[in-house]
This record gives structure tokens, C-alpha cells and sequence, in this order.
């Protein structure tokens, strides 16, 4: 059964991703919504890097979470992070 499976899948035809043009992260300015950009202090380079490609968003508010990192911020901060969501629902 698996090798009959198998078989049948290489007979597939291979599907084609579409990408949107121009990429997402070129129109974040098009961004209408109010949007919350939580990042932890110890966090890695690459998301300060996308952090820095949100800031084209106009109605974009950032929070860093100090002594967190990106994994554990919920667990390590989570009244903190309770807050600021809740704030920014609020406003």
C-alpha cells in the first residue's frame, strides 16, 4: 500500500509556487491597521532586522521586552507582555 502510494505521488503533477509581486515586505507601508511589534531585548540580529522593515508601517507601535529573549518571553514575562497587549487593544 505505502509503495503503491509512492508511486501515485511521483506521477503528480509539481505545483508552482506563486509569489506575490511586488514581495510583501515592499508594501508593508501599504499597512492600514493599527499593528503591535513586540521584540525582546535579547533578542537575535535577523529579528531587529525585521524590526527595522516594520518601521515602514504607519501606524505601527514597538514594545521590547527587557531581560527577555524571542523563545521564552512569554513565559519568562508574561504580565509584562499582559499589559502592553492589553494597552494597545485598549487604545
Amino acid at each position: 500500500m505505502l509503495r503503491h502510494h509512492f508511486q501515485r505521488m511521483l506521477k503528480w503533477p509539481p505545483f508552482k509556487t506563486i509569489w506575490p509581486q511586488p514581495p510583501a515586505i515592499d508594501r508593508l507601508q501599504e499597512l492600514n491597521s493599527k499593528t503591535l511589534f513586540i521584540i525582546a531585548q535579547n533578542d537575535s540580529a535577523d529579528h531587529y532586522l525585521i524590526a527595522d522593515h516594520f518601521r515602514k508601517v504607519p501606524k505601527v507601535k514597538f514594545i521590547e521586552i527587557a531581560d527577555a529573549d524571542h523563545i521564552m518571553v512569554t513565559l519568562t514575562h508574561p504580565e509584562e507582555l499582559y499589559r502592553e497587549i492589553n494597552a494597545f487593544m485598549e487604545e
